[in-house]
């Protein structure tokens, strides 16, 4: 092989080497073309957009200038109308010839002679005159910025917005005023929307607060009426019990009253009814004495002043839970409580007649006698019910399903200091019927025979040797 040949061979890599990088070098040059050519595309789109952003802007600020315009001079309207003129002037002078925007020029300076009274005005026509060379929006921006100190920022921004029209096809312009035109539009459409709604949701409230008052109102006239029906349908007293009842006593007490009815006032007075004070506020009484109580309910009905004798005995010289009863000249101890005497005990039922001697005679006590039983069950009174001469079941058991613990109803309490002798159990007694002498009376009623459990109701039925769920006894001893 020979050098030439050589030589030629070591060249071809070159060459294609040269070749490759050329191409490389093409295409990288039609790369950035085509990279230039789209960035300038994109430029140009964003110049529009932010050209169209300030045409649409530039009309909101002159229409703002105009306002205030409008709001600052008396003849506000003559300005207003020279600017619409020169928007309209500058709108038209897009390709239109020189000539006949100096007519349209023309016309606006006549139109602006119309405010020649205000001085600043006629400084800024006088300057205008001076500065005929100048450009059509040159013109226009050097007359918005004489117009006022107030308004010359404005002046100067809306000039140069105008200035950008220019240049531009009154088509383009009249799509920006257009737009303009729909947006301010839509704009007090929805301001007029809101304000209608709100104040239909204002005129909704006020129906219905207007709506409540009357309600109100109707409630306050009804419960009045009701008031003054009920007072003059209802002249009723109401009813009470002063607590503890009156009666002997041989150990200080607290006396108070007390209303059945919810929302009812209670009085005492001690010694006379001068000295009243709230029942509910307990007196305290360590001597004999007289006290006088009332009841107010709530619609102003008020019982009569009644009075309750207490009298405090210093010694009542019987066993425990025993006090002396007066009966047919000479003293008797009666239990205070049914069989076993004890106060909130479970008084002893299911009890022959037989048994019941044989308890009390245990105690060295007697079964009371049916005379024992009765004075001592009257008081010094003789009342017919242990507490007054009128039934009332609030006082004693008597109207229940089952007999309660022993001295539960405070106001059911002899003058002699007998509990629950209304009521609760029957009792046997030491007195057998004169027409039947196997059967023994028993007396004063059980937990459910009502009115029928007065101090002199009494019954002989029962087989002295049966023993009954509803049948007790009391004990009686000699004073000694």
């Amino acid at each position: 092989m020979t050098e030439s040949s050589q030589k030629s061979k070591s060249r071809k890599p070159l060459w294609a080497m040269l070749i490759l990088i050329l191409a490389l070098f093409l295409v990288q040059w039609g790369l950035s073309h085509y990279k230039q050519n789209k960035l300038e595309e994109l430029h140009q789109s964003d110049s529009l957009k932010a050209l169209v952003g300030q045409q649409v802007d530039s009309l909101r600020r002159l229409d703002s200038l105009q306002r205030i315009a409008s709001q600052g001079f008396a003849d506000s309207a003559h300005v207003a109308d020279s600017l619409q003129w020169s928007k309209d002037s500058l709108a038209l002078r897009i390709g239109h010839s020189k000539g006949e925007f100096e007519k349209l020029w023309k016309a606006y300076k006549d139109s602006v002679a119309a405010v020649r009274g205000k001085q600043h005005v006629r400084d800024s026509l006088q300057n205008l005159g001076n500065k005929t060379a100048m450009t059509d929006a040159e013109r226009l921006a050097y007359a918005l910025k004489h117009l006022g100190s107030a308004t010359a920022a404005d002046s100067q921004r809306v000039a140069d917005s105008l200035r950008l029209l220019k240049g531009r096809s009154k088509g383009e312009f009249d799509k920006v005023w257009k737009a303009y035109k729909d947006s301010v539009q839509h704009a007090k459409d929805s301001a007029a929307y809101a304000l209608s709604e709100r104040l239909s949701k204002e005129r909704q409230d006020s129906l219905r607060i207007a709506d409540s008052l009357i309600h109100f109102a109707d409630s306050v006239h009804h419960a009045d009426s009701t008031l003054y029906a009920l007072r003059h349908s209802n002249r009723t007293p109401p009813e009470g019990q002063i607590l503890p009842p009156p009666g002997r006593y041989y150990q200080e007490i607290a006396v108070h009253a007390v209303c059945k009815e919810a929302k009812c006032q209670s009085f005492i007075s001690k010694g006379d009814t001068n000295h009243r004070q709230p029942g509910t506020t307990p007196i305290a009484l360590k001597k004999s004495d007289k006290l006088y109580w009332r009841l107010v309910d709530s619609v102003g009905n008020k019982s009569s002043w009644q009075l309750a004798e207490y009298d405090m005995a210093s010694d009542s010289r019987c066993p425990a839970n025993s006090y002396p009863v007066p009966v047919k000249g000479k003293t008797v101890c009666v239990d205070a409580f049914e069989y076993p005497n004890h106060p909130d005990e479970v008084a002893k039922d299911m009890v022959t007649q037989d048994e019941a001697v044989r308890l009390c005679a245990k105690d060295g006590k007697h079964l009371c006698t049916l005379d024992e039983w009765q004075t001592a069950c009257k008081g010094k009174d003789n009342l017919k019910y242990p507490y007054g001469n009128k039934y009332d079941e609030t006082r004693c058991v008597t109207a229940e399903t089952k007999a309660d613990r022993s001295g539960r109803r405070e106001g059911c309490r002899s003058w002699w200091g007998m509990q629950d002798m209304a009521g609760n159990l029957w009792e046997w007694t030491a007195t057998p019927n004169p027409k039947r002498p196997t059967y023994f009376f028993v007396a004063g009623g059980s937990w459910n025979t009502h009115d029928e459990s007065a101090c002199s109701s009494t019954k002989f039925s029962f087989f002295p040797q049966n023993q009954y769920p509803f049948v007790g006894f009391r004990c009686c001893s000699e004073l000694k």
